[in-house]
């Protein structure tokens, strides 16, 4: 008895394994930036206070696309206030994003914001004075767009917070 309660047990076991199955799950992006040729991006504008570099912002974020999808060519062109003076604009409108199309020769122009709240710090100490704790807080959020050069047309548009 005690030997077909091993064999069954030890069946039982073998089938739970042989039923398991390692499932990876990728999901693709929702855009193939590779399908828009050259990109041209104009570094993230910045609002609030200013606890971050505009250069770096836009840096991860490209640092993000280029490792998400290899190969995306990606022109950096400048601050947003370089690029209307080079083409003569003042906003970045449906007229602007085509001039940036032409005058730099890019197919589609990523753009983005980066809001910052102010810093909130925070700091406490132990009654017994033998320990102390400082943090300061803050909260931001990311926004981003790609234009078609040719039409205009956001092709897409993502935003992030925390």
């Amino acid at each position: 008895m005690r030997r077909y309660c091993l064999l069954l047990c030890t069946m039982l076991l073998m089938a739970g394994f042989g039923c398991a199955k390692y499932v990876t799950v990728t999901n693709p992006p929702k855009v193939q930036m590779k399908e828009y040729g050259t990109i041209g991006v104009i570094t993230f504008d910045l609002e609030g206070t200013e606890v971050v570099a505009a250069e770096e912002v836009t840096h991860r974020f490209l640092a993000s696309i280029q490792s998400a999808q290899p190969g995306v060519r990606l022109l950096e062109l400048g601050t947003s206030t370089t690029v209307l003076s080079d083409i003569g604009r003042d906003e970045l409108d449906l007229k602007a994003i085509r001039a940036i199309g032409e005058e730099y020769g890019v197919d589609a122009v990523l753009t983005g914001v980066m809001t910052v709240s102010e810093v909130t710090p925070s700091f406490s100490l132990s009654q017994a004075l033998t320990s102390m704790n400082a943090q300061a807080k803050v909260k931001g959020a990311l926004r981003a767009k790609l234009r078609e050069s040719k039409t205009g047309a956001t092709v897409w548009t993502n935003g992030a917070h925390g």
